[in-house]
C-alpha cells in the first residue's frame, strides 16, 4: 500500500523535451546491448514502438531502486507509526520509473504471480496507466539503470532483467492486461533497431 501511495503522489509524465535523452536513447542502448537476453531487447523495441505510436506515455515517480523487504525497518510499537521505515536510499531517484520497485519488493517477498497481478493492477491504477504498459516502464527503468550500473555486476543486471521481465509478464497476463503489449509486438518496425 505504501508504494502505491508514493506512486500516486509523485507520478508525472516525462516531459516531451526529456523523452529523447531520458527514455529513447537509453532504450536504444538497451536494445543494442548483446549482453542482454533477446527477450529484454525485444521488450525494449516494443516499448519504443508503443512510444512512437503514441500508445505509451512514459511516467516518472519517486523510485527507491532497491526496494526489498530487507530495506524496511518496522517502527517501535510506541512510535504510533503505521508504516515501516524505508532505508538505503543511495540509489534512489526523484524522477525514476514506475514498476521497478514493485517488482523488486514482490520478488523479495516471493509473491505468486497471481498475488503480484493484484498488486500490479493497484499500482497501474495509482499511476493512471494499465498493466499492459508495465513492461514498458520496467524496460525504461532497466535502460536507465543499465547506463549507471555502479557496483551492480553487468551479468547479474542482465540475469535479473530477464527474470523480472518474465515475472512481470506472468503478472500482466493474470491481470488481464496483455492485449496492448501483444499488439505493440506485432508492429515492430525493423528500422527502429540500430544494432543487434
Amino acid at each position: 500500500a505504501w508504494l502505491h501511495h508514493v506512486a500516486a503522489q509523485t507520478v508525472a509524465d516525462v516531459p516531451a523535451a526529456d523523452l529523447a535523452a531520458r527514455v529513447v536513447a537509453p532504450l536504444e542502448r538497451l536494445v543494442a546491448d548483446p549482453d542482454l537476453a533477446a527477450s529484454v531487447r525485444t521488450a525494449g523495441r516494443e516499448a519504443l514502438v508503443a512510444l512512437d505510436a503514441g500508445r505509451w506515455r512514459p511516467r516518472h515517480q519517486l523510485a527507491h531502486n532497491d526496494f526489498w523487504w530487507n530495506n524496511l525497518v518496522r517502527p517501535a510499537a510506541r512510535s504510533g507509526l503505521d508504516w515501516p521505515y524505508v532505508i538505503d536510499w543511495g540509489g534512489s531517484a526523484v524522477r525514476g520509473f514506475p514498476v521497478f520497485d514493485l517488482l523488486r519488493m514482490a520478488q523479495s517477498l516471493g509473491l505468486s504471480a497471481r498475488a503480484f497481478a493484484g498488486e500490479l493492477r493497484r499500482h497501474a491504477h495509482a499511476i493512471a496507466d494499465t498493466p499492459a504498459h508495465a513492461s514498458h516502464h520496467l524496460l525504461a527503468a532497466l535502460a536507465e539503470l543499465g547506463d549507471h550500473l555502479g557496483q551492480w555486476p553487468k551479468a547479474q543486471y542482465a540475469r535479473v532483467g530477464a527474470e523480472w521481465l518474465d515475472y512481470l509478464r506472468a503478472g500482466v497476463r493474470l491481470s488481464g492486461g496483455g492485449a496492448d503489449a501483444m499488439r505493440d509486438a506485432a508492429e515492430l518496425p525493423a528500422a527502429r533497431v540500430t544494432a543487434e
